[in-house]
């Protein structure tokens, strides 16, 4: 009798647990998203390289106005590739020194942001602005260079959405080292990627 009234709470409490999800996730959005991105580092790596985004955002809406004007919340699981390429200024005995010409490696990001979005009779405008944490998942392997097993940092975006569609521009900041370069002095790269996306929202 005690495992039957047992089963029957767990169950009880998995189907109130089901329906506040179910509930939550009502007027929640869901965001697909695919991007290129330009990334540098503040040193010694501080020339452009071409990376890529992957994401799903889950956003819901915290308050709308009237208009349909909405404050929102946001969070995220993203793939991105980012590094830099090596600055032509650096010499070595007066010559350009072309070795370990770039870094680059491939980070699980999680943004977590706080936004508002402008509706317009036939599109909307949207900004939002937060915190983010990543992990290493692979690199290119460049002699002198350790990669930071994590990173955090702080990102924003902007675009416009036109009925399942938008496009968007943001760009993030590291607040902690993204890699160390250890060929003299250690020094500390901190990363800075510009990303252009398009998303998929249902």
């Amino acid at each position: 009798m005690k495992k039957i009234l047992v089963i029957t709470s767990l169950l009880c409490s998995l189907s109130t647990n089901a329906q506040g999800v179910k509930s939550f996730m009502s007027d929640a959005q869901i965001n697909v998203s695919f991007g290129l991105s330009l990334s540098e580092c503040n040193k010694r790596y501080k020339e452009i390289v071409l990376g890529y985004g992957l994401g799903v955002d889950v956003q819901k809406p915290i308050y709308r106005f009237k208009g349909d004007n909405t404050i929102y919340g946001l969070a995220g699981l993203h793939i991105e590739q980012k590094g830099g390429n090596k600055d032509n200024s650096i010499t070595i005995g007066g010559r350009n020194d072309s070795s370990n010409k770039k870094i680059k490696a491939t980070h699980m990001k999680i943004p977590v942001r706080g936004g508002f979005s402008h509706q317009f009779p036939k599109c909307s405008l949207f900004f939002d602005v937060g915190p983010y944490f990543s992990a290493k998942v692979s690199d290119k392997d460049v002699e002198y260079v350790e990669y930071a097993a994590t990173e955090l940092g702080i990102g924003f975006t902007t675009g416009i959405k036109y009925d399942r569609f938008s496009l968007s521009l943001g760009a993030d900041g590291s607040l902690t080292y993204f890699a160390k370069y250890k060929k003299y002095d250690e020094e500390d790269l901190k990363n800075n990627t510009v990303h252009l996306e398009l998303r998929w929202c249902f």
